[in-house]
């Protein structure tokens, strides 16, 4: 970044550090492209060696713990940690940050999964260098399943916009929010970052607090190709898989699955 004093990946990553977000986290559904891959890709997990990175509360956990022969979750965020831990006490769960995926060696797994665009949290080296590691830790034919900010969407880097809908009793709260929001946008985008390949834009995760990583299809095709990966599927928001040049402006995460390559496909 061109901002020294300013730490992104430390940045988000107190985001998650709130207690109150635990709860909140586990109660969220599966994306429909979540579901979408999981079903269509249960055999790359059922009876399978799974490590889920960025585990948070455990949201992912009670879809691929049941069916997994083995389930490591890790995470950094200490109160989401404990709360995926007094709810899923036979998941092995582990503080590990994800620049530190090398201390799992020699472990290989048949199925990891990023969730929630989880590698954005960090900058463009650093995620390369993530995803090089998944890479060395899957499994002959194992898939790797991540999300990723799509940067071609109609929305990203765009400012808090006020809408005022339902009843006019929360429009002061609404109005409150938004300030909130105008006020965090302005103090983040100092930090955004536009490169040829992908950028550092401002988010509206948690009220605009968020700076994170943003790509396009083919940019991370090629980047999950230099990692010895092969992508078979790209899913939109609404669970559709996408067809090479398919527009993808409506879509703000775009999830791929992809296989350690020399494998056939699963």
């Amino acid at each position: 970044m061109e901002h020294p004093r300013f730490d992104l990946i430390d940045h988000n990553a107190k985001i998650f550090f709130k207690p109150k977000l635990a709860s909140w986290y586990a109660g969220e559904p599966l994306y429909a492209a979540e579901a979408i891959v999981l079903i269509r890709h249960k055999e790359a997990f059922a009876g399978k060696n799974v490590l889920d990175i960025g585990v948070g509360s455990g949201r992912t956990t009670r879809y691929l713990l049941p069916f997994a022969a083995t389930y490591l979750g890790i995470d950094v965020s200490p109160p989401m940690l404990a709360f995926c831990r007094r709810h899923w006490p036979d998941a092995e769960i582990a503080e590990l940050d994800m620049r530190d995926l090398v201390k799992l060696n020699p472990r290989r797994f048949d199925f990891i999964l990023g969730s929630s665009a989880v590698l954005d949290m960090l900058d463009h080296e650093v995620r390369s260098n993530v995803l090089a590691e998944c890479a060395a830790l899957l499994a002959p034919r194992g898939l790797f399943v991540f999300s990723i900010h799509n940067r071609r969407y109609k929305k990203a880097g765009l400012p808090p916009m006020l809408e005022l809908k339902g009843s006019p009793i929360r429009w002061p709260l609404t109005v409150a929010r938004f300030v909130r929001d105008i006020r965090n946008h302005r103090k983040f985008k100092a930090f955004e970052l536009r490169k040829n390949d992908y950028s550092i834009l401002n988010d509206i995760a948690h009220g605009y607090q968020a700076v994170f990583y943003y790509t396009d299809r083919a940019t991370q095709t090629h980047q999950i190709e230099a990692a010895g990966l092969t992508v078979l599927d790209v899913v939109g928001d609404d669970g559709r898989i996408l067809k090479e040049g398919e527009e993808d402006r409506e879509d703000g995460l775009l999830h791929f699955v992809c296989q350690k390559r020399g494998g056939e496909a699963v």
